[in-house]
């Protein structure tokens, strides 16, 4: 379920610039890469080891 406090971020961006909505998504993606680069260093990407026995 989706908060209410999202839903009034929502609606306050619908009314933003566009050049504002451009600042605030780029400000978004830095965050989301900063913390993928976090969790890939504190838990690096697991590989996938198949068991190729017959069962």
């Amino acid at each position: 379920m989706i908060s209410h406090q999202l839903l009034e971020l929502e609606q306050s961006i619908h009314h933003l610039s566009l050049e504002d909505k451009l600042w605030l998504l780029d400000k978004i993606l830095e965050q989301v890469r900063g913390t993928t680069e976090h969790q890939e260093t504190t838990n690096p990407p697991q590989t996938l080891q198949y068991d190729e026995r017959d069962d």
